[in-house]
């Protein structure tokens, strides 16, 4: 063994192995740690969740000889490797992404497996609260539910009043002294209820240095689930002082002091409030408010691999949910993606089943099988024999030939031999954000429903035609609605740039000066006028067309007989979600290069 001594800090990435020298006698500091050796020169560690009835592998560490390989997963923290050594797990994804994706869960009000982390640990200079005070948050607020279900503690003070008419007992005594000396009162003896206890106190003090937190972040965020996190813990704590509990005459000492064994049993349900509070304070104020043997412990760790999966059934509804409210879409309204079904595939018992984590359907007919999976860019699940038998099986029970991996990282997909149909990963093309995701599982919705549901002639146009606008050669809807090249704000420039446009891609007409003057003036007239005549709309979406479609009127004859170029004009309004609301289409606006038409273009 080698004489080296571990590092204070190790530091791996979640899902990746991280090999280290150790020092004689490895094992037992391991097991000190609270490592169980599982076989030899093998050892694991565990966390329980809140709840305790969830336990998960956070570590392995292997032995062999003098080095020490340890393998994190998916729990992303810190924990002790040895007594003297910490092992901190980091997220492979970004803190922001992160919390992007635990808001967005939250909102649904989906349940989470947390894990805990000792509080002096959590004091280090690696983890601070400001990284993760929206989900202590979220934490807090859940931790205040059973006090406002079950009751909160109070005590009783003693008060005397003279009154002519109160509640409370009447001291006769003094209320005869009270006649005797010309006071026409009677004396009572009232028990007034005190919610400022000690316990609510530590509570009350946790919840304004969270808001304190809101407050100094709010700039960083823009996230709507943010400020709903807000506005409840503003109101709790509200909600709080309006019962008279405001910490007066208390302080972190006589917080520290406050323990969960305290407690009456009848008062159990208070244990988690104490402790998330007194982790709150801790953090904050950057001393511990442990006592005696009592260790703290923080619940901003979760399963990645859980927070994934519930992120993505959230994202794959929400995106559906905009498809089927999309004007340049039509069909989506009978499709659906159920989360965790259980297909069973005996007739005569329901007692075998098996469970994808996402099914898509279209009416009642099954189209495409998901399984979530939070590996890195660099693990195909696809070539992953237990991960490919699991979804070829879904696929056989569910007949359908979409298989699909949800990953953060990774994009692509391989066609099936023996049957039409693709197994494709979904995720991130790069780097992990919550945006790209939520493209790359909008476009897989769109290719996998594209023969059962009806596009627009814009989409079908962005596919197949050009813009026409100068130096835009490739671009996409969800691009243009962005651009503010496009808006019906300046109609001089914007029909003049469509017209620069329609000359650059026309073949009929090269420069600008081969045309005679007077047709200039009525293209660009008539091109200005149909603009202004739907300044309604957000924006012009100008495609050009070499050969105009023929369209037919209600009577079968055709509508467009102009055969030369032409323009086709959307005009769209772009709805506060940033997608279309609402679009408008002149099928041919024809360039009339030559001036042979009697009646104008537009």
């Amino acid at each position: 063994m080698s004489t080296a001594q571990l590092p204070t800090e190790v530091s791996i990435t979640e899902r990746e192995e991280r090999v280290i020298q150790c020092p004689q006698g490895i094992e037992e500091q391991l097991k000190q740690a609270a490592f169980e050796q599982v076989e030899t020169n093998v050892f694991v560690k565990r966390r329980r969740s809140w709840d305790g009835e969830s336990e998960y592998k956070v570590v392995e560490a292997r032995l062999d000889g003098d080095e020490l390989t340890i393998s994190a997963e998916d729990i992303v923290g810190i924990v002790d490797l040895t007594p003297t050594s910490r092992l901190q797990i980091r997220p492979r994804i970004g803190w922001s992404e992160i919390l992007d994706m635990f808001l967005t869960v939250s909102r649904y009000n989906r349940s989470l497996d947390y894990q805990g982390i000792p509080i002096r640990d959590f004091l280090s200079e690696d983890v601070q609260i400001e990284d993760v005070f929206i989900v202590i948050a979220v934490n807090f607020l859940n931790s205040l539910d059973p006090l406002h279900r079950h009751g909160f503690i109070r005590q009783f003070e003693t008060q005397r009043t003279d009154a002519v008419d109160a509640r409370g007992r009447i001291d006769v005594e003094r209320s005869l002294l009270n006649l005797e000396t010309g006071i026409p009162k009677q004396h009572y003896v009232q028990k007034v209820v005190d919610y400022n206890t000690p316990i609510n106190a530590l509570i009350h003090c946790a919840g304004k240095s969270l808001l304190q937190l809101f407050q100094k972040s709010a700039r960083r965020h823009n996230h709507e689930e943010y400020f709903r996190i807000f506005s409840d813990l503003n109101d709790a704590v509200h909600e709080l002082e309006s019962m008279g509990i405001n910490g007066d005459g208390y302080n972190l000492s006589t917080y520290q002091q406050v323990t969960s064994g305290q407690l009456p049993r009848h008062r159990g349900y208070y244990k988690r409030a104490i402790e998330v509070s007194k982790m709150i304070l801790s953090s904050t104020t950057g001393q511990s408010l442990e006592s005696g043997d009592e260790e703290l412990t923080m619940d901003y760790l979760f399963n990645m691999a859980n927070l994934f999966e519930e992120f993505s059934q959230i994202v794959l509804d929400e995106e559906l949910s905009k498809l089927e409210s999309n004007p340049l879409y039509d069909g989506f309204d009978d499709a659906r993606v159920e989360g965790e079904p259980q297909l069973r595939p005996y007739v005569d018992t329901n007692q075998a089943w098996h469970q994808p984590d996402h099914v898509l359907y279209k009416g009642d007919e099954p189209v495409a099988v998901l399984d979530s999976k939070y590996y890195p860019e660099t693990r195909d699940p696809s070539m992953i024999r237990p991960d490919r038998e699991q979804i070829f099986s879904y696929a056989y029970l569910l007949d359908v030939d979409w298989l699909g991996f949800l990953c953060p990282e990774g994009n692509g997909h391989r066609d099936l031999r023996y049957r039409e149909g693709e197994v494709a990963i979904i995720g991130s093309n790069r780097n992990f954000t919550t945006e790209s995701y939520r493209d790359a599982i909008r476009s897989y919705l769109l290719s996998v429903l594209e023969d059962e549901v009806d596009e627009s002639q814009l989409i079908a146009d962005f596919r197949d035609q050009t813009v026409c606008y100068p130096d835009i050669e490739e671009i996409s809807v969800e691009e243009v609605l962005t651009r503010e090249e496009f808006e019906l704000e300046d109609l001089v420039s914007l029909s003049r740039s469509i017209f620069e446009g329609a000359i650059s891609e026309s073949d009929e007409v090269r420069v600008r000066r081969n045309l005679s003057k007077q047709i200039r003036f009525n293209l660009s007239r008539a091109l200005k006028r149909a603009l202004a005549d739907h300044e309604e709309y957000d924006q012009c979406i100008p495609v050009f067309m070499d050969t105009p479609d023929e369209a037919a009127d209600e009577d079968g004859e055709e509508e467009n007989q102009w055969e030369g170029e032409s323009l086709r004009l959307h005009f769209v309004s772009v709805g506060d979600s940033g997608d279309v609301a609402d679009f408008e289409t002149i099928d041919c606006f024809p360039l009339d290069w030559e001036g042979d038409r009697d009646d104008p273009p537009y």
